[in-house]
């Protein structure tokens, strides 16, 4: 498979995504209304464009379904044949697949976080992708290092429906006046070993992303498990949507 990828949101997923692909050799193309100051990616200014120079494209879009859509309405007129993997972990690739009007092969490839992008990986198959493009994929992630985890798909995968829940409970939990953001996720580290408070995941991964997933998965199941702390889409409400926005959970100096 051409070394050549495409990659259409440039977020908290898509910029470590950039990074990770061109260290692995790629060339990289990036949907972006701006080119980066140092030049180091190539980028486009439309989806059109993109589908246009690239055979691969990565899609990192917001779990919005209006965003989505529109994009895979858009591949499935310019990028017929093409080849989409989604970092979405709550839109079923059936569903993916069915909005290009079955003229792109779309798989689901969710890494587990920002920081984690390239290590290890969770993909689900759309029914438009045959076994040759399966095989190309396996050879390509191998390549690069990442281990992989196939299964059927499931909104949320594994690491998504259990680290999000997690973080929604911490969520409640502060809304509730049990602890400080410091005292809920000091007692998780120190207590069950995590390698981060699930408030501060929180705000490194982005509260409008979680709160668009749990909202996805919630509609999906429709049995309260995933029903998000008052507290999350309050923050959300107010623009407080993690480090990126320099307020979450916690206030960070700048933000991202």
């Amino acid at each position: 498979m051409e070394k050549r990828a495409g990659v259409a949101g440039c977020g908290v997923m898509g910029k470590p995504l950039v990074d990770f692909l061109r260290s692995a050799g790629f060339e990289v193309v990036v949907a972006l209304k701006e080119t980066p100051p140092d030049g180091s990616f190539q980028t486009v200014r439309s989806f059109s464009d993109l589908f246009r120079e690239t055979p691969l494209v990565f899609e990192c879009l917001p779990e919005e379904r209006g965003v989505k859509e529109s994009f895979y309405q858009e591949a499935g007129e310019s990028f017929q044949g093409g080849l989409v993997l989604s970092l979405s972990s709550t839109y079923l690739p059936e569903r993916l697949e069915g909005w290009t009007g079955g003229k792109v092969k779309v798989a689901s490839l969710h890494f587990p976080l920002p920081g984690l992008v390239g290590t290890f990986a969770e993909v689900a198959w759309g029914p438009g992708v045959d076994d040759g493009t399966k095989g190309e994929i396996r050879f390509l992630l191998r390549e690069m290092g990442v281990r992989l985890r196939e299964g059927d798909f499931s909104p949320g995968f594994i690491i998504v429906r259990v680290l999000y829940r997690i973080i929604n409970e911490a969520a409640f939990a502060l809304g509730e006046g049990v602890s400080t953001p410091q005292g809920i996720d000091d007692a998780m580290r120190l207590g069950v070993n995590y390698p981060e408070g699930p408030l501060a995941w929180g705000d490194r991964i982005g509260l409008d992303t979680v709160l668009a997933v749990l909202d996805n998965l919630e509609d999906y199941h429709r049995d309260g498990r995933f029903r998000p702390s008052p507290l999350l889409r309050r923050l959300v409400e107010e623009g407080r949507l993690g480090v990126k926005a320099g307020a979450g959970f916690y206030d960070y100096e700048g933000g991202e």
